[in-house]
């Protein structure tokens, strides 16, 4: 099932041409594997980029934006798959949000305990539709069937 991508940046911050602060996040259709090792297709928000300039880091910049989107985007942080963290960024997490807790994905994505839990509002599972068989069925042939009801 094709879902739409989206995507939503925040504005970089800029002075003499140096990006400080650049952070985007987006709705992704993803496999994810629970705490039990059961595969979900889900639709989650997920922080794509996320970047502070060290001379930024530590001065409260990156966690005035972070908290300005989780406004913004209506979200929970344990609630959204992070995209390949770095080391500094499951920190700033661990920190400020209590996210310690990692459940392994093999997709590079990282998501927290509790994700799957009952309480989740912003993760949706998706529904697959019924599939439609088209065999034997090409773009001639409905020509052809066009052509007999036009006469």
């Amino acid at each position: 099932q094709f879902l739409p991508v989206y995507h939503r940046p925040y504005p970089a911050i800029y002075f003499n041409q140096i990006i400080f602060i650049s952070f985007s996040v987006g709705k992704k259709n993803l496999f994810l594997l629970d705490g039990n090792g059961g595969q979900n297709e889900v639709y989650p928000l997920c922080v794509l980029d996320f970047y502070v300039h060290e001379s930024r880091q530590r001065s409260g910049c990156g966690k005035n934006l972070f908290e300005y989107m989780l406004q913004d985007q209506k979200a929970t942080p344990k609630f959204m798959a992070i995209d390949r963290p770095s080391p500094k960024l499951l920190a700033f997490l661990r920190k400020y949000y209590g996210l310690a807790k990692s459940i392994p994905q093999v997709n590079n994505y990282v998501i927290f305990d509790g994700f799957f839990g009952a309480d989740r509002l912003s993760v949706v599972r998706v529904q697959k539709e019924p599939e439609f068989i088209w065999a034997n069925f090409n773009m001639s042939e409905k020509l052809k069937q066009k052509e007999k009801k036009k006469s």
